[in-house]
């Protein structure tokens, strides 16, 4: 509560509300905020909307991780550039790097607890194909990790 969302991921299609609605709503807090949705359908109706919301990034399912992740640094990479634009000390590549390690550490965290999660018991077909998923993002940013830290 009471953070500005920067970097938005999001489905279209959800039960609760829709990913364009609330893509609007959180641009109304943050203008700044990247956009980026992924569908399972190439349907140009919501093509045209998300250019309308002046979504960032629009990806077709099944979403390519290593697309992903790169999409996502690069955006954390330039807010952090534009947040320090002013400040009399330049932004280093080590603070960058810090910044970029720590972000990874942490959705690295979150993917290995939905994995935890998601491996006890019993699973629908289409649980284990979110499982497969987030295994192929665990590997792809270990590897980032490991390449670059």
């Amino acid at each position: 509560e009471g953070k500005l969302i920067d970097i938005l991921v999001t489905d279209i299609n959800m039960k609760s509300i829709d990913g364009a609605e609330l893509a609007i709503r959180i641009k109304e807090n943050n203008p700044s905020c990247y956009v980026i949705f992924s569908t399972a359908y190439s349907n140009s109706d919501r093509l045209m909307q998300a250019i309308d919301i002046k979504v960032d990034k629009y990806m077709v399912k099944p979403v390519d991780w290593k697309e992903l992740v790169n999409t996502i640094s690069s955006y954390a990479e330039q807010m952090f550039m534009v947040n320090h634009i002013g400040d009399e000390t330049e932004p280093s590549s080590s603070i960058m790097s810090g910044d970029v390690y720590v972000s990874l550490k942490e959705a690295l965290t979150k993917i290995e607890n939905s994995i935890s999660i998601l491996s006890n018991g019993g699973l629908p077909e289409e649980y284990l194909k979110v499982l497969i998923d987030l295994e192929k993002a665990r590997e792809y940013i270990d590897s980032v990790l490991e390449d670059n830290f």
